[in-house]
C-alpha cells in the first residue's frame, strides 16, 4: 500500500510540474497568435476582439501559476515519507 500511495505522491508532482514548465510557452503562443491575426486582418474589429479574449485567456492562465505551485508544494509536503522501494525488493 505504501509503494501505491508513493507513486501516486510523485506521479501528481511530476505532472505538476510538468504543466508548470509547458504554461508559459503556451501562454506565449497564444498572445502570439492574437497578435499575428491583428497584423494580418488588421481592419477586422473581430481580430482586434478576438485579440482581446487570447490577450486575458494567458493572463488569467498565468495568475493561476503561482497557485498551483502552492498546491505542489502542499502535495510533496504532505506525501509519505518512505524510501523509494528498490527493485531487488519487488
Amino acid at each position: 500500500m505504501v509503494k501505491a500511495d508513493y507513486s501516486s505522491y510523485v506521479e501528481m508532482i511530476n505532472s505538476l510540474e510538468h504543466y508548470l514548465s509547458e504554461v508559459p510557452e503556451r501562454c506565449d503562443t497564444m498572445v502570439s497568435a492574437g497578435r499575428c491575426l491583428v497584423d494580418v486582418l488588421e481592419d477586422d474589429p473581430k481580430a482586434y476582439e478576438m485579440n482581446s479574449i487570447l490577450q486575458q485567456c494567458a493572463i488569467n492562465i498565468r495568475n493561476q501559476l503561482e497557485t498551483i505551485k502552492e498546491i505542489q508544494l502542499a502535495i510533496q509536503t504532505a506525501r509519505p515519507v518512505v524510501t523509494p522501494p528498490h527493485y531487488d525488493e519487488w
